[in-house]
């Protein structure tokens, strides 16, 4: 694993300059609209450079969905590869396009939000992805689990960094 991350880390860290060039830091989402594994990774690591959220949006996920996570977030940032560009581009004009390996093909970044997210909420990205896979499965609606999570969030924050110690192991 760690190979596979020092092959990455050249095009992960060339990410990030495209991502700070534009003005992406803390407080800002970055969406991964991607189904390739390095080119995901990249994205992840490329966000944790610049202290922005990394939020993968479901590619299953039907486009009223994804622009339901968009608008939640506060988010209007979305890598994504060529073969998804062009559904992306219904969801938002701030887009990156990136190769199978994560290397920046284009940039076509209008205008991004001001910063919506404060801090604590970077430690649940890696949760919502696995809740709303399984929750969408049972019926669940993008609103819900997202009132459900921002109803307590001091709980669901302990009980994220609870599973991803868990998942470390």
């Amino acid at each position: 694993v760690l190979d596979g991350l020092h092959i990455l880390s050249p095009d992960a860290e060339a990410l990030a300059q495209v991502l700070s060039s534009a003005g992406v830091g803390a407080g800002q989402v970055l969406h991964a609209y991607l189904s390739n594994v390095p080119a995901f990774v990249v994205a992840q690591l490329a966000t944790s450079k610049v202290g922005c959220v990394f939020a993968p949006l479901d590619i299953g996920l039907t486009d009223a969905e994804a622009r339901d996570m968009l608008s939640l977030t506060g988010g209007d940032l979305i890598v994504c590869d060529p073969t998804s560009k062009t559904r992306c581009e219904k969801f938002s004009s701030n887009l990156i396009v990136v190769n199978v390996l994560g290397q920046v093909i284009a940039v076509e970044i209008k205008a991004l939000p001001a910063p919506s997210l404060d801090e604590d909420i970077a430690c649940i990205q890696f949760s919502l992805p696995i809740i709303w896979t399984e929750a969408r499965k049972r019926g669940f609606t993008i609103n819900q689990i997202a009132n459900l999570m921002s109803a307590n969030i001091a709980d669901f924050i302990g009980d994220s960094l609870q599973l991803s110690k868990e998942a470390a192991k």
